[in-house]
């Protein structure tokens, strides 16, 4: 047993001499091994080492020894952007499709918290990779497996009104609620952060697109909201139901 660096995905990983070979690139002695040893197939590591080290040749060679392939290798492969790889894989895998849209989840969930994202996005490069996003079949209601929140909880926490449209506008539903049982809206109206023109002019926003109404607010409530006052000093509790 050998130990190989590959990064973060195979911290202190044992490579067998399969995996090792593979890792160099070493495509008679990979071939060799899995004719003495058809079990070596099953390896899960196997077609993603190829990748990761970018031995392209072991790498077809993998495949067409029908080597297992996984959905780490094909999200690798994915975040790449590697589609030379890509098309040395069976085409239309169920798994390569599940894959796909869970790409397409995360880079929705980051566009539409695009300025707390590792690399900011401009406004209109977030609204781009949200329609890419959708085009590509993302969930707009599915939760981050990072933060747990739908797309437009996440846009709610630093509103910006064009990317709430968008996210409204394909269907993001705004009665869901956070794990303190807010919605989007309240926890845009609640953000002490958050300016009375941006407060007033998302409640716009919502009331267009929500299929039930938002109650009114008569002048001096209006003041408490769109001033930063807590939303049980705005509206009556029987009206409150909404954004709850």
């Amino acid at each position: 047993m050998v130990y190989l660096d590959l990064g973060r995905y195979f911290d202190d990983y044992s490579f067998n001499e399969f995996e090792e070979a593979i890792y160099y690139g070493q495509l008679e002695k990979v071939i060799d091994l899995v004719s003495k040893d058809e079990a070596l197939k099953l390896s899960e590591h196997a077609l993603h080492i190829a990748f990761l080290r970018r031995k392209k040749t072991v790498f077809s060679e993998l495949v067409k020894l029908n080597c297992i392939i996984t959905d780490q290798t094909y999200r690798a492969i994915l975040w790449a952007n590697e589609t030379s790889y890509l098309e040395l894989l069976p085409a239309n895998s169920e798994l390569l499709e599940k894959v796909k849209i869970e790409i397409a989840n995360s880079n929705l969930s980051q566009a539409a918290s695009y300025v707390s994202t590792d690399e900011p996005l401009s406004i209109q490069d977030a609204l781009l990779k949200i329609e890419q996003a959708l085009k590509q079949g993302a969930d707009i209601n599915k939760c981050s497996s990072y933060n747990s929140l739908t797309p437009l909880q996440v846009a709610a926490v630093q509103p910006n009104l064009k990317i709430l449209e968008l996210l409204l506008a394909n269907g993001a539903r705004p009665d869901l609620l956070t794990s303190d049982d807010k919605n989007a809206l309240r926890h845009i109206l609640e953000n002490r952060f958050t300016t009375s023109s941006i407060r007033k002019r998302s409640l716009k926003i919502f009331k267009k697109h929500n299929s039930y109404p938002i109650p009114k607010l008569n002048f001096k409530d209006k003041l408490n909201l769109f001033f930063g006052n807590p939303i049980e000093k705005c509206w009556p509790d029987s009206e409150l139901s909404f954004f709850r």
